[in-house]
């Protein structure tokens, strides 16, 4: 009993001096990129999309809006910032973001999205398809300076970066809303 008592004592006093060498630190379920808005939002222009695509885009634009940070998107024909679809034979992203930034800055200056037509799209996550929503949602995540996030636990996050058809990602996640909150406080 002695000898088991002296070996738990001796695991607890190892246990306490790893933790003291090695602090705990908070892990983020976010990355956050170089570039963002100097500003408090921006505006964006999706009438070149079909208009039930245009619904589910701005369906994405609003719960970006809708995440407490101070950042709002809003659509207008005129932006510069443009979501577009395009058909790239050469290229396995199915969607992608990117932008000019302002020279000497890490301000952005505009930005764009590309929705790669090589692959089939639908509004509600048809099996065989990508849903535009969650395409749409994930994206402008990037304009925002959010990267995609890579580690296993993570794929219900709306950066994680990849989508599998038939899959519905368009709600943020405690972790997305948590980015955007600490890059537009």
């Amino acid at each position: 009993m002695k000898r088991m008592i002296g070996g738990r004592i001796g695991f607890l006093i190892v246990l306490v001096l790893l933790i003291s060498i090695f602090p705990t630190t908070i892990v983020m379920a976010y990355s956050i990129g170089d570039y963002h808005w100097d500003a408090a939002g921006t505006t964006y222009d999706i009438s070149s999309l079909p208009s039930n695509w245009q619904t589910q885009v701005s369906a994405a634009a609003s719960s970006w809006n809708g995440s407490g940070a101070n950042f709002t998107f809003t659509s207008s024909s005129s932006s510069v910032n443009d979501l577009t679809q395009e058909y790239r034979p050469d290229d396995s992203s199915i969607g992608l973001s990117g932008g000019y930034y302002i020279y000497g800055t890490n301000h952005w200056a505009s930005c764009w999205t590309i929705f790669n037509t090589r692959y089939s799209f639908s509004t509600d996550g048809s099996s065989g398809t990508y849903d535009i929503q969650s395409v749409a949602v994930h994206e402008p995540g990037h304009w925002l300076k959010l990267n995609d996030v890579h580690f296993w636990p993570w794929e219900s996050k709306v950066m994680y970066f990849v989508l599998s058809t038939g899959t519905l990602r368009r709600t943020l996640q405690q972790d997305d809303i948590n980015g955007i909150n600490a890059i537009y406080p």
